[in-house]
């Protein structure tokens, strides 16, 4: 989850993003690997050249949009469907990395 409370750091962004941890966490992010990933969400997330890691982050979140807020509260089904969608698509885009 995103938290606008966290610095960002616009003018160091790490688009790099070689020192990902396996299983990164937004909050667990340097402000220029955040910087870096929200740029990356804005942009359309289709950018080839990503680090899998900022991929990685935005996967757990549309995991837990689907097991937890779902689950509990209830989607409609354009919502799940959406979501599918946009696995499918990050899939197409960024499928040749086995971590993915």
């Amino acid at each position: 989850m995103i938290d606008p409370s966290l610095q960002i750091d616009r003018t160091n962004p790490d688009r790099l993003g070689e020192y990902l941890p396996e299983q990164p966490s937004y909050a667990g992010l340097p402000p220029g690997w955040r910087a870096a990933y929200l740029t990356w969400l804005a942009d359309g997330r289709r950018h080839p050249s990503t680090p899998i890691g900022y991929v990685l982050l935005y996967f757990f979140g549309l995991e837990r949009r689907v097991l937890l807020d779902h689950l509990q509260h209830g989607m409609p089904a354009e919502d799940l469907q959406a979501i599918a969608t946009e696995i499918e698509e990050l899939v197409a885009v960024y499928g040749d990395d086995e971590r993915l």
